[in-house]
């Protein structure tokens, strides 16, 4: 799966506009990497632009092609590997939407 969201999968504070399918397909590809360990699945972000993605080309296939993260993102020179992190979190809110209730999570300083 590949997406272009500046090579920092939407977290390095850069302003984009997209598609929310982009990460339900990033989550496939981690879950069907999962499943199947004999298949290289990756999930791949690219930068915003069609120029820069393109010399990016080379690097993204290496990359797609090698055994290790499932996530990977291109972003100039650099590889950007994303990273699980254990938090706590409380319920801060819960919300009525459409027939069922939404609970919101708020973790340290949010």
């Amino acid at each position: 799966m590949v997406s272009f969201l500046g090579g920092g999968f939407g977290f390095d504070g850069k302003g984009f506009h997209t598609d929310p399918v982009y990460g339900g397909l990033a989550g496939l590809a981690k879950t069907a990497h999962l499943e199947w360990k004999n298949i290289l699945c990756r999930a791949l972000d690219l930068p915003d632009s069609s120029e820069k993605a393109l010399q990016h080309a080379e690097a993204a296939v290496s990359l797609m092609m090698t055994q290790g993260s499932v996530e990977m993102g291109l972003d100039g020179d650099f590889c950007n590997i994303p990273d699980l992190a254990d938090q706590k979190f409380m319920i801060r809110t819960r919300i009525w939407v459409k027939r069922m209730w939404l609970s919101l999570p708020a973790g340290p300083g949010a």
